[in-house]
């Protein structure tokens, strides 16, 4: 009687964690269709319902959100210091966070309209 070995299942490859503009383009499309989970006064809610944008850059980067949310956002998106502290600003507003998003992509495809 002969044995059949099974094959081992080959699980899907994990897929990278958005970086740079693509992170971009995800944190700003996440804001504008969920505006809910969004408040740029603080990285993390408590509860973890709501980020600013470098707390949701943080978050779908794949990272803890944690209070490094600065430092590991403005690496992850790949930002200047100047570029970080506009677009991580509590006075933020979203058309400003829009506009910087534009410019910086270049070509906006596939952002949700404001």
């Amino acid at each position: 009687m002969e044995t059949k070995t099974k094959k081992p299942v080959k699980l899907p490859d994990k897929p990278e964690p958005l970086r740079g503009n693509e992170l971009l383009r995800a944190v700003v499309n996440q804001i504008l269709a969920h505006p809910e989970t969004w408040d740029q006064s603080d990285y993390h809610s408590e509860c973890g319902t709501t980020h600013c944008v470098a707390g949701w850059a943080q978050v779908l980067g794949g990272l803890p959100a944690t209070g490094a949310a600065y430092f590991d956002a403005k690496r992850l998106l790949g930002l200047t210091k100047t570029e970080a502290d506009q677009l991580f600003d509590p006075k933020t507003k979203l058309r400003e966070i829009y506009d910087f998003a534009f410019m910086k992509l270049r070509s906006p495809k596939e952002m949700v309209p404001l």
